[in-house]
């Protein structure tokens, strides 16, 4: 019985190990501009085993802090959804991208037009439409490079593009990080 069970443990660990040869391509980066108000840190990750090519899906940390006669401190997490179009290491990116905002704003002055001490706490959603070039090794690791147009769609009017609609149809930003398998 003790054989029967072994050889059963080592066929289905042969079977495990075989199933798992497929890798995804991962890569981590930083964004100027784009998806977040001044950039992010993200984490993308391919859909398709073993090609770059597809569905990928990317999710990351953004955050902002100013100190104008207020402190303002934003958090924010940009995901998106994207797909590449095409060959080799050059690949056409599309994607779909919504970033909720969490802001924490404290007055300093009473000429803020809030009295002193007061705190504000917001939360706000934003999206974006992402239109670019993506530059991503085909070897198992390497420099990956973005540079994309992500204009805005604010859910709400307060928050970063609620102050100028035409700007926010301006929106670029450039990535630059690291892929591996």
């Amino acid at each position: 019985m003790k054989k029967i069970s072994l050889l059963a443990f080592v066929v289905s660990m042969v079977f495990v190990s075989n199933s798992q040869t497929h890798t995804y391509q991962k890569s981590i980066y930083g964004s100027f501009l784009g998806n977040a108000p001044l950039g992010s840190v993200n984490f993308d990750m391919r859909l398709n085993p073993d090609k770059i090519a597809g569905f990928g899906i990317s999710a990351g940390l953004s955050g902002s802090y100013s100190h104008y006669g207020y402190k303002d401190a934003t958090l924010g997490v940009p995901v998106t959804v994207n797909y590449l179009l095409g060959k080799k290491s050059s690949f056409l990116e599309l994607g779909l991208n919504g970033t909720p905002e969490f802001r924490i704003k404290k007055s300093d002055f009473t000429n803020s037009g809030t009295p002193i001490g007061v705190t504000e706490k917001d939360a706000f959603f934003h999206g974006h439409f992402n239109i670019g070039y993506r530059f991503q090794p085909l070897k198992d690791k390497g420099i990956m490079f973005n540079a994309l147009w992500t204009p805005a769609i604010s859910f709400k009017d307060k928050g970063y593009y609620s102050y100028d609609k035409q700007r926010s149809l301006l929106n670029f930003g450039i990535g630059l990080g690291y892929t591996f398998k």
